[in-house]
């Protein structure tokens, strides 16, 4: 599985999932916080 850039060379899709700093928290408050990053583009939601 990869992907294949205009220059013919192949990527392999690396999906990782962490969690940074994670604490405990209240069952059903909703505090979270996200980081998509791909090759240096991001988007925090």
């Amino acid at each position: 599985c990869g992907i294949t850039s205009t220059d013919g060379h192949r990527y392999a899709r690396v999906v990782s999932s962490r969690i940074v700093g994670g604490r405990q928290v209240v069952p059903h408050s909703h505090p979270w916080q996200v980081l998509l990053n791909d090759r240096g583009k991001f988007c925090g939601g």
